[in-house]
């Protein structure tokens, strides 16, 4: 083993710019290896939390029917309680309920089809990052807490963008009631968010 280290040794001397070369090329191809690696790593970190964090969360619980189908229909009755109980369990750092349905979103010039989520605006804001990504306006008032709430909604920027409305402007929301009738309201535009 000591002769073949001499040998070897006594090689890397005889031409040391092949040598310099050869380390450096290995060096700059690791290091383009392991930045590759890292950025995969990160952009597929960023990919996984923009859609957990905005959308679905790290945890849905959801009734059996509704990860078949999902459906209105396929919903359950909760109260403070239940998320308390929830919040303290270990590792939880947030819960908030959501109710999604699509319906039709328009003014009198432009209608859309589009995906609407009820949520708790106080509970919402302590879990996700969405009041984060406001770009203009505000985030829904504590008041759509209680009953009657202000009809406030919060839209993306491009789905205003496609319906040429600004903050102040009220939009028509047609969607089906849990009862399976036809539910609209009238809502206010009081923020605008870029989600990414």
């Amino acid at each position: 083993m000591n002769m073949i280290a001499k040998i070897a040794w006594r090689n890397v001397q005889n031409n040391r710019w092949r040598s310099i070369l050869t380390v450096g090329g290995i060096a700059v191809a690791v290091g383009m290896v392991v930045w590759q690696n890292n950025m995969m790593d990160a952009f597929t970190n960023q990919m996984i939390t923009g859609a957990t964090a905005l959308d679905v969360g790290e945890v849905r619980i959801v009734t059996k029917n509704y990860s078949e189908k999902e459906s209105l229909f396929e919903h359950f009755e909760t109260n403070d309680n239940f998320f308390e109980q929830i919040q303290e369990l270990e590792g939880v750092s947030g819960v908030t309920p959501r109710i999604a349905a699509y319906g039709l979103v328009g003014n009198e010039q432009r209608s859309q089809v589009s995906s609407v989520v009820g949520i708790d605006p106080l509970r919402e804001a302590r879990t996700t990052p969405l009041h984060n990504a406001i770009i203009e306006g505000n985030w829904l008032s504590e008041d759509s807490r209680e009953f009657p709430a202000p009809r406030e909604v919060v839209i993306g920027q491009d789905f205003a963008a496609q319906l040429d409305v600004n903050i102040g402007d009220e939009l028509v929301v047609f969607v089906q009631a849990s009862d399976g009738s036809l539910g609209n309201d009238l809502l206010e535009i009081v923020g605008i968010i870029h989600s990414g």
